[in-house]
C-alpha cells in the first residue's frame, strides 16, 4: 500500500500534531484573555450611578437595560417597568433591553 509510514515518519507526524495543538491552545488562552478585557473594559465604561429597574412578569424577575420603542411607541426604562405585556414580548423577541434573571 503506497500510504504506509515508517515508525519514524509516523512519529514524525505526531510531533507537528502535537505541535501544532499546543500552538492551538496558546492561541485559544490569548483570545480568551483578549475577550475578558474587553468585557471589563466595557462593564468599566458603564456608569456606575445608574439606576437598575426590575420586574416580575409571568415568566420570571427581569432586569430593564434600556428603553425600546416597541409597537411605534417609545417606552423609558420607567415606563417598561409598569408594562408588563410589553416586556413579555420583548423577553419573547429576545430584545437586549431585557434581561431575564
Amino acid at each position: 500500500m503506497g500510504t504506509e509510514l515508517t515508525l519514524e515518519q509516523a512519529l514524525e507526524k505526531i510531533k507537528a500534531l502535537e505541535q501544532a495543538n499546543a500552538e492551538l491552545k496558546t492561541q485559544l488562552v490569548d483570545t480568551q484573555k483578549g475577550a475578558d478585557e474587553a468585557i471589563a473594559s466595557y462593564n468599566a465604561l458603564k456608569p456606575k450611578s445608574e439606576e437598575t429597574f426590575e420586574a416580575e412578569v409571568k415568566a420570571g424577575k427581569v432586569e430593564i437595560n434600556f428603553g425600546v420603542d416597541f409597537g411605534g411607541k417609545y417606552y423609558s426604562k420607567a415606563e417598561l417597568v409598569e408594562s408588563p405585556k410589553v416586556l413579555e414580548a420583548l423577553l419573547k423577541i429576545g430584545s437586549a433591553a431585557v434581561t431575564k434573571l
